[in-house]
């Protein structure tokens, strides 16, 4: 197969910002909820740059200019850096939620309430009552006590 040509002036992929910068921005911003660390949101950002060019070979769209994927793999780390820039207890209220509550605030309230029962369905079940109340509550505990069971499950 032929190498296809660097993209034109007016096509996608020549300027700095194009169509698929906000894409990259999305992934970005979903690799920061998932707690991907800076270093994990770089390697796929540039990754992704550099596994691109020889997939364009198969589609014959024009390569990216050295810019526009310069731009592209800042723009995830835009994402990424949005999301890890706010409190963490809005970055957890933006999570997918099971049953309506965070699952890592769950997970973290089951195993404190654990100190007032050995049943984990009851620990569970005041876990979810606090959770009801605020749903950030361990987030705000393991803030006062960061050294209490279960707070681990936060950081």
């Amino acid at each position: 197969m032929p190498k296809p040509r660097m993209a034109l002036p007016g096509e996608a992929n020549y300027h700095l910002v194009d169509r698929w910068t906000v894409g990259h921005v999305g992934v970005g911003t979903w690799l920061g909820l998932l707690r991907v660390p800076w270093w994990g949101a770089l390697v796929v950002a540039v990754g992704w740059e550099i596994i691109e060019q020889p997939l364009k070979r198969i589609t014959q769209t024009p390569r990216d200019t050295f810019a526009n994927a310069a731009v592209d793999a800042l723009a995830v780390m835009a994402g990424w850096g949005a999301i890890r820039a706010l409190p963490p207890q809005k970055r957890y209220n933006l999570r997918p939620t099971k049953n309506g509550f965070d699952p890592l605030q769950l997970k973290a309230g089951t195993r404190v309430e654990m100190e007032h029962t050995e049943d984990p369905r009851t620990a569970q079940t005041i876990a979810k009552h606090h959770l009801m109340e605020d749903r950030a509550y361990y987030t705000k505990l393991c803030k006062m006590w960061p050294k209490e069971s279960g707070c681990e499950v936060l950081r």
